[in-house]
Order: structure tokens, then C-alpha cells, then sequence
């Protein structure tokens, strides 16, 4: 008896996708899938779990890019700066000229609502979809934790 729940232990181990494994679509939730599909027509990607997080891996314009989702189909994506709004841009160039931007986020959720998050100096910037300006807070409140 004991061999066999070793064996049905080990069995379910092994089939578990582990951090940093590719992963075939099939292994990915539907709401993820669903997601990719609302954020990226058209694109099919290389598939990666890691750390509780599926990964979305393709090529755009000549760049990788890594969309990443939680099992619920929120998404967070790097993306430069010339992908955002105009009038982001603009709130940034008077506002934080001075400030280096470290890190650039898209969001958006299951339903599509998509929010743009910046790491400038020791804050991050949210902005709505149009690009304006929604709040500041302390650095690593907003931004989802991503591998870099």
C-alpha cells in the first residue's frame, strides 16, 4: 500500500510543470489562454511556468517579448516607451524629465482593462489606458513582482 501511494506521489511529481519548464498550451488555464488571445491576435507563443506565473514567450517587431499571467488571466508585459500613450509620455517628460525610468509595464486584466505602470526614481506611476495619470506609491506597490 505504502509503495503504491510512493508511486502515485511520484507520478503526480513529475507531471507538474516546475519553475522554468516549457510548457505545451494544453497545460495552460483557459483563462490564460483566453487572455493571451484579448492582448495578442494572432500570435501563438512558447509557454513557460514559473514561480506560480505562466509565461507567454514571442517575438515582435525583431524583440522578445514575455507577456505574464496569473492562473485568473491578469496580465503584466514590458513594453518601451514609444508603446504608450501620448499623453503619458507628455505627464512624464514634465514631471519626471530628471527621473530614470526603470521599468515599463503593461496590465491588464481577464476582462481587458488595461493600466500602464513606471518605475521612476523610488516611485511607481499607475495610468489608466488613455494614459492619465492615476497615483504614485513606493516603489515595488504597484508593478507586479516579474523576473527580469
Amino acid at each position: 500500500m505504502t509503495q503504491k501511494i510512493a508511486l502515485s506521489l511520484a507520478i503526480c511529481a513529475i507531471s507538474l510543470p516546475v519553475a522554468g519548464q516549457k510548457i505545451s498550451a494544453s497545460d495552460v488555464p483557459p483563462t490564460v489562454i483566453t487572455s493571451f488571445n484579448k492582448n495578442f491576435p494572432g500570435i501563438t507563443p512558447q509557454w513557460e511556468y514559473e514561480d506560480g506565473k505562466f509565461d507567454g514567450e514571442f517575438h515582435e517587431n525583431g524583440h522578445k517579448v514575455e507577456a505574464i499571467f496569473d492562473r485568473r488571466g491578469n496580465m503584466s508585459v514590458g513594453i518601451d516607451l514609444s508603446a504608450t500613450p501620448a499623453a503619458m509620455k507628455n505627464y512624464l517628460d514634465k514631471n519626471y524629465k530628471n527621473s530614470r525610468i526603470r521599468k515599463l509595464t503593461k496590465m491588464a486584466t481577464i476582462t481587458a482593462e488595461v493600466t500602464y505602470a513606471v518605475r521612476a526614481g523610488n516611485k511607481e506611476l499607475l495610468f489608466d489606458a488613455n494614459g492619465k495619470f492615476v497615483k504614485s506609491a513606493p516603489a515595488g506597490s504597484i508593478i507586479p513582482v516579474e523576473k527580469d
